[in-house]
């Protein structure tokens, strides 16, 4: 039996009165439509992970049906969701994870993304993007697996669809691309360890930098600040006791140009 799966009855001709009615199945499965007007009908159904296809159902005067139907499952998914995306190194990355698959586990990959391959491409969304839309793999990337394990699959519901939560043990200072597979089914989402942040603003030809640490939000002095323009990067200044450094931008409209702060590997 399948609880909270919708069932809507639907009038196939509009008749004086006829309407539709959407019901849920209680927690053996069953549901019940009362007083329904004499007609064609069409029934549908469906819940978190199954469907029920529309069938006709011809109600008679003062007749009482009775129907089991079969609610089909649909196609297996796994989904991961990062709410946070930058962790200090001594903490543990968090995920929660939703699926539908029948997998008794799923395997999870951690990949480290090359800071010269971000800078190269311009981007780390360049890097990623076709890996998360699947168009390549993160080995073919460039990508090298620097963590993998088998997670088992619980916290199943009554038709078998999954939610838990899920960490990983802290990683080094870094970024990183996390894939989750069960089956054939993967997502993945992207991950950044570091103990400092770079804010920046800029107006036409100049640029202010300021690092400030992640674990205590005050300012970090001595940050080496680079400016990445393609292949090239060089370094503009690093950051006072303030944790600021102004610097000039390359007079450059159509180029992208990436800032980055390094400060004790971080």
């Amino acid at each position: 039996p399948l609880p909270g799966a919708t069932f809507i009855l639907r009038p196939v001709r509009v008749e004086e009165g006829a309407r539709a009615r959407t019901v849920t199945t209680d927690e053996q499965g069953r549901f019940r439509f009362a007083s329904v007007l004499a007609g064609l009908y069409s029934l549908e159904g469906y819940s978190k992970a199954h469907q029920l296809d529309s069938i006709g159902v011809l109600i008679s005067e003062n007749e009482r049906r009775s129907l089991t139907v079969e609610l089909k499952p649909q196609a297996p998914y796994v989904q991961l969701y990062t709410s946070q995306h930058v962790f200090l190194p001594n903490e543990k990355p968090a995920f929660q994870v939703n699926g539908f698959a029948p997998d008794d586990s799923f395997d999870l990959t951690v990949y480290k993304v090359p800071y010269d391959q971000v800078v190269k491409s311009g981007s780390l969304q360049e890097v990623l993007s076709p890996i998360s839309y699947e168009r390549t793999s993160a080995e073919r990337a460039g990508l090298e697996a620097v963590r993998t394990t088998v997670v088992p699959i619980d916290g199943r519901d009554a038709e078998g669809v999954f939610n838990q939560d899920l960490s990983i043990e802290p990683l080094p200072e870094g970024l990183y691309w996390v894939r989750l597979k069960a089956g054939k089914q993967q997502q993945g989402s992207w991950l950044a360890i570091s103990k400092i942040a770079l804010v920046l603003k800029s107006s036409p030809g100049r640029a202010l930098a300021y690092a400030v640490s992640l674990d205590t939000g005050k300012p970090v002095p001595g940050a080496t600040i680079e400016l990445a323009q393609g292949a090239a990067v060089r370094s503009v200044g690093s950051t006072g006791p303030d944790g600021t450094v102004a610097f000039n931008l390359p007079n450059i409209e159509s180029s992208r140009l990436s800032a980055v702060a390094r400060h004790k590997g971080s």
